[in-house]
């Protein structure tokens, strides 16, 4: 069957992200035609990967690259590769970068072995044989991004299934002779579908401001001899200040003058450029957003995270079992984990609530499920360390040789490697080990660190502009603000050529033909550069000119000003043109300046609290699929009666999830006791005596600590492993007493019950139930607490979990039938249609229990207290009333005084209060 081949996609190459902004607008403009694309060179290559069927061949490069390294042992590279092995990956690179700039020169058709040695200097022809030899060592295998092209040149059109067609500038970006290859190809095989709209899109803008004017004169004929030298004038300015911090103070006085001098300028009109330095995109977010001062395309630079070393470093905190929660969902969340994002941050909350299982997802990857192998299981020896650190970085996908050219270009790259490294190095000091693990001296290898870090651009319409040394001017602007003028700046120094001289470039290109760029081309590239940022300003520039770098040592001026200086005849010399503003009578020369302006202080804004109003009914936000709403349970209701904003936090899942170091809170506490009750008081097994749960306590303990909690089996926690214990022993006593003398029967644990309340659904589970002849069940709820607070709140009728019980069972019954005792739906039918319902707590601390009941147990039991009155009245009035509200879209915020009143006059602790800080913020005065 043929193919169907798309509609051309017209593609216009641009250098940077920057000089894309500035086209898109002008293609915007011109053409009304669809499929058009403007990129940099890595999205048209990109583009030309899936625009042609091309064969999979995997990436051996750095492989094979590594072994051939190796293998050329009488080689330039060969002494210093084996003697300085702390600088070997440098070593390597070197040689890498080398080879494939000479291979980027020869183009698809050159040869580096067709030069003829005796043509060349002795070290340059010693280099370029060992270079030769190193790329038939490699069988003449091509560095990926170069593979890349290859592949797609050597594609007939019968292989084309969409056609692409390339406009770019000659010169802009410059192009080697592959991307040129690259280019002649997608343009022949589209054939003539050219559009000249789009070409002209391209276009070389001319300089912004009038010929007649310096700015003009400036932008026309920097870095050339001009046949004539005009005057300065108003239009050209340069400022000498402190440092770079009073050049960024200095810019933002003057933008604030200029706007209020001139009215017609907008703040777009504006622009800084910035140079190759990120202490000058701090100062300026700083110091602009002090003066409120917006700016547009400013580089996000700043400390950050090195991913890699503490992906390793938590790595081996989790192997080191039991794992710290912290480090384990740490680990789990890394971006460098094979998995995405959503995956880290389930896996790591199951962490966090002391879940360990680890699974998987259905549609997790192989890497996925072996990753959390690894890190799920202990280790018991330095071989078996070893194995996971190799497996680590396996699954990571680290190891840039493996990388494509696209994923080498990601932000996570370095992290990547940094990952590789530590590895290797954890790898390299375990070898020769045995015995037990050194865990502090492979964790204190790997101690993460900060690194600087780009964060991308924010980029806004309104604010002032910010160009960077190295990117394109992405608009036109009336005034520019020039940062940074001092030498290895504008022009910009460029790295050179680290193996060979500008010289022996130049004799390779001259014996060879190799394409190759010297210093010099480079120099002249950025002068360039530096011209076409000028010529983004019209009406006016400012140069400003540092002393003194952050230490306090002096600064020579850029180049560009000793150029500048020569094109005026008023300017015998760069201390001329350079007005200092330390000094009284160059301020006085100098245009824009600001006096010091007075800013009065303002008063900080305070939220209004007021009751919340919306139009919809709030019980029914998440409706279930089908419709249903949402099921309350006695915990979110408990919640809304103490504040009706923290229950609609939660509703709409906006509680905050923090991340908090293990503890063996009250709630671990009871979560560890509620497990071993459960086990303990198992229906199937008949009462225990009190010598066998004084043995098996500590057992089952032990089981469910495993289960749930491993961070207690540490050394640091056996105190309080042991405490709970004898906690746990003493209540277990105390309550197998009670169910003796009472008479009672377990009937069913950890029992769903579901129902409904004023028409609202309800649902929650039931620690124990209890049978009472003659006909009579008791819902048991254990809380790890003392009976103070919870007598005190049956007392005043603020109990609501008790009747939510009871209705559950009257109004529905089993939530999940099928995991239900046999029989035990029938037993809660008949319960509900004759028999009575009660509900008993069991408190532990001080092993007392609790029902609100009146005549169902005998009076001679210790600990055991009926109520004897309504416990639940006034929570379910004020839950009705709530509910009322919720319905009406009507939200109650809290006052200042309800912790303290639900606590004294209700028993009730209003942990409700802390879900969310935005709750205590919105509390009204009372």
């Amino acid at each position: 069957m043929a193919m169907t081949r798309q509609a051309v996609v017209h593609f216009i190459l641009v250098p940077d992200k920057s000089a894309a902004r500035k086209v898109r607008r002008a293609v915007a403009a011109a053409s009304a035609r669809v499929g058009i694309q403007v990129g940099t060179w890595p999205e048209l290559v990109s583009l030309a990967q899936k625009s042609y069927i091309l064969p999979s061949s995997p990436d051996e490069w750095q492989s094979r690259l590594d072994s051939a390294l190796e293998s050329l042992s009488d080689s330039f590279w060969s002494k210093s590769l084996h003697h300085a092995q702390s600088d070997r990956q440098q070593i390597a690179d070197a040689v890498e970068r080398t080879l494939v700039t000479l291979l980027e020169g020869a183009g698809p058709a050159g040869r580096l072995d067709a030069i003829n040695p005796s043509m060349l200097p002795p070290r340059s022809a010693r280099h370029h044989a060992d270079l030769a030899r190193l790329r038939t060592a490699l069988g003449n295998l091509l560095p990926p991004h170069l593979a890349v092209i290859r592949q797609i040149l050597d594609s007939s059109t019968e292989r084309l299934l969409r056609p692409v067609r390339v406009y770019h500038r000659e010169g802009w970006p410059v192009l080697n002779p592959w991307q040129r290859a690259l280019v002649d190809k997608l343009n022949r095989d589209a054939g003539a579908c050219e559009d000249p709209a789009l070409a002209a899109c391209l276009a070389e803008e001319p300089a912004a401001a009038p010929a007649g004017t310096a700015l003009g004169h400036l932008q026309r004929h920097l870095f050339a001899m001009p046949d004539s030298k005009p005057w300065r004038d108003s239009t050209l300015q340069w400022l000498a200040v402190r440092d770079y911090l009073q050049e960024v103070e200095v810019a933002a006085g003057m933008v604030q003058q200029s706007l209020a001098e001139d009215p017609s300028l907008a703040m777009a009109d504006l622009a800084l450029l910035l140079p190759t330095d990120e202490r000058y995109d701090t100062a300026v977010r700083t110091v602009f957003t002090m003066a409120g001062i917006p700016v547009s395309g400013l580089a996000s630079e700043a400390t950050g995270r090195d991913l890699g070393r503490e992906a390793v470093f938590n790595f081996l905190l989790s192997l080191d079992k039991p794992a710290p929660v912290i480090a384990l969902a740490s680990l789990l969340t890394s971006p460098l984990m094979p998995w995405d994002c959503v995956a880290g941050n389930r896996l790591a909350q199951e962490v966090i609530n002391h879940t360990f299982a680890l699974e998987a997802g259905v549609d997790s990857t192989d890497d996925a499920r072996a990753m959390l192998e690894i890190i799920r299981n202990k280790v018991h020896s330095c071989d078996e360390v070893r194995e996971r650190l190799k497996r680590l970085a396996q699954l990571s996908g680290a190891g840039a040789r493996r990388l494509t050219d696209e994923e080498r270009s990601s932000p996570l790259f370095a992290h990547r490697m940094e990952l590789e490294q530590c590895c290797a190095a954890l790898i390299e000091c375990l070898n020769g080990k045995s015995g037990e693990i050194p865990w502090n001296e492979l964790r204190k290898t790997v101690t993460p660190r900060n690194i600087p870090v780009h964060r991308g651009k924010d980029l806004n319409r309104e604010g002032v502009a910010v160009f960077h040394e190295g990117e394109e001017p992405w608009r036109r602007v009336r005034r520019l603000f020039v940062l940074g003028c001092h030498d290895g700046h504008y022009p910009r120094k460029t790295a050179g050529f680290s193996l060979f001289t500008d010289q022996e470039l130049e004799l390779f290109r001259t014996v060879a033909g190799l394409e190759l760029v010297t210093a010099a081309e480079q120099n002249r590239q950025q002068r360039q550069l530096f011209l076409r940022q000028l010529r983004s300003a019209s009406d006016h520039a400012t140069f400003l000119v540092p002393r003194r770098d952050p230490l306090g040592k002096p600064l020579s001026p850029s180049a560009a000003i000793t150029f500048s200086a020569a094109l005026f005849s008023d300017v015998r010399d760069e201390d001329e043109l350079v007005l200092e503003l330390d000094s009284a009578s160059d301020r006085a020369r100098a245009v824009g300046l600001p006096p010091a302006p007075r800013k009065d202080q303002q008063a900080s804004r305070s939220p209004d609290p007021q009751d919340l109003k919306f139009d919809r009914n709030l019980l029914e936000l998440n409706k279930g699929t089908d419709g249903s709403l949402k099921p309350e349970s006695p915990s979110r209701l408990e919640k809304l009666m103490i504040s009706p904003l923290a229950w609609l936090f939660e509703r709409l899942g906006v509680e905050p999830r923090d991340w908090q170091p293990e503890s063996l809170d009250i709630k671990a506490k009871g979560t560890l006791a509620h497990a071993v009750f459960e086990l303990l008081f198992d229906p199937k097994v008949p009462l225990p005596e009190r010598e066998r749960i004084e043995t098996q306590v500590p057992a089952l303990l032990e089981r469910q600590i495993t289960k749930i909690m491993p961070f207690l089996h540490r050394r640091e926690w056996k105190v309080e492993r042991k405490h709970l214990e004898q906690e746990i022993v003493k209540a277990a006593l105390q309550w197998r007493e009670i169910l003796f003398h009472a008479g009672a029967r377990p009937v069913a644990v950890e029992i769903s019950l579901k129902g409904e309340l004023y028409g609202v659904p309800i649902h929650g589970n039931a620690d124990l139930l209890l049978e009472l002849p003659p006909n009579r069940l008791y819902v048991v709820d254990y809380k790890k607490s003392s009976s103070n607070d919870r007598r005190k709140r049956m007392e005043v009728g603020y109990d609501h979990q008790a009747e939510l019980y009871r209705t559950m069972i009257r109004t529905g019954g089993l939530e999940k039938p099928e995991k239900a005792p046999a029989g035990l739906s029938e037993q809660l039918a008949g319960i509900r249609d004759t028999g009575e319902i009660g509900t008993l707590y069991y408190l532990m601390n001080d092993q007392t229990a609790l029902a609100d009941t009146t005549g169902w147990l005998p009076g001679n039991i210790g600990n055991l207290e009926e109520m004897q009155n309504s416990t639940s009245s006034n929570a379910m009035k004020l839950i009705q009333e709530r509910f009322a509200q919720l319905r009406q879209g009507y939200l109650e915020l809290n006052t200042t005084t309800d912790e303290k009143e639900f606590k004294d006059k209700r028993g009730i602790s209003a942990y409700a209060l802390k879900v969310s800080p935005l709750v205590g913020m919105w509390m009204k005065e009372k």
